[in-house]
C-alpha cells in the first residue's frame, strides 16, 4: 500500500470511526448466515445464489438480510423438495 493510500484510510478511519467496527460486525453475519445455510441447505446451497440475494438487496440492518436468507432458504426446501 502506498503511504497515499494509507493515509487515506486513516484519515476515513479517524473522521468515521463507526465504520470498521460496521463492516466487521456485517463480515461477521454474513459468514455466519453462510454456514447455517450450508447446513440446512446441503447439496442445495449455491454460493453464487446466496451472494446475489445479499448484494442485489444494497444496504440494509443485519435483522432485514437475516430475514431475506431466510426465506431464501424457505424457497430452496420448497424447491427441493418439489423435485424429489
Amino acid at each position: 500500500m502506498t503511504r497515499e493510500a494509507a493515509m487515506i484510510e486513516i484519515d476515513q478511519y479517524i473522521t468515521w470511526q463507526g465504520q470498521a467496527c460496521g463492516y466487521r460486525i456485517g463480515e461477521l453475519k454474513i459468514k455466519e448466515l453462510r454456514q447455517k445455510a450450508t447446513q440446512e441447505l446441503g447439496p442445495y446451497f449455491d454460493l453464487p445464489e446466496f451472494h446475489y440475494i445479499i448484494f442485489s438487496n444494497g444496504p440494509m440492518p443485519l435483522r432485514v438480510l437475516e430475514n431475506l436468507i431466510d426465506n431464501w432458504m424457505t424457497d430452496v426446501k420448497l424447491s427441493a423438495s418439489e423435485v424429489t
